[in-house]
């Protein structure tokens, strides 16, 4: 998917899809998008593997940023804002790695993680209560932040 605005509008909470899922597949690819919803996560990711999200903008969605579950995913110079209220990152089973990433004002748990995820933090930028989030940490999964 390359230069694709998508999303959900409505009040918060009222939508429970995802606005972009990829289930059982391989090498997708999401480029240069807008993706904001008003009830559920920007990118749902199930048993896929080489998902590269590239210069996308993930906003305004009510239940998480990102759900990855049994994948590999990458999130390279993205930039995840104004979501709330639950979980914004569900890692489970997966490694998922967040480049060059702004992180700002997202309201909620920061992470969950099960004991055999991971999740890396390279060279992003975070709000107070973002990063507060992501050292703070107490989950199974393993997180790593790098400068």
């Amino acid at each position: 998917l390359h230069g694709l605005m998508a999303g959900h509008t409505g009040e918060p909470g009222d939508c429970s899809g995802d606005v972009i899922g990829f289930v059982d597949s391989y090498n997708a690819d999401i480029v240069k998008c807008d993706l904001y919803g008003c009830g559920a996560h920007g990118v749902h990711i199930d048993m896929t593997q080489g998902v590269n999200v590239t210069d996308t903008v993930i906003r305004d969605c009510s239940y998480g940023c990102a759900v990855v579950y049994s994948s590999f995913a990458s999130f390279n110079n993205c930039t995840f804002r104004d979501c709330k209220e639950y979980t914004m990152f569900e890692i489970v089973d997966s490694n998922a790695y967040f480049n060059d990433c702004t992180f700002d004002n997202l309201q909620g748990e920061m992470l969950y993680m099960t004991k055999d995820a991971y999740a890396m933090f390279n060279r992003c930028s975070f709000d107070e209560n973002s990063l507060d989030g992501i050292q703070n940490y107490q989950g199974e999964g393993s997180v790593s932040i790098e400068e």
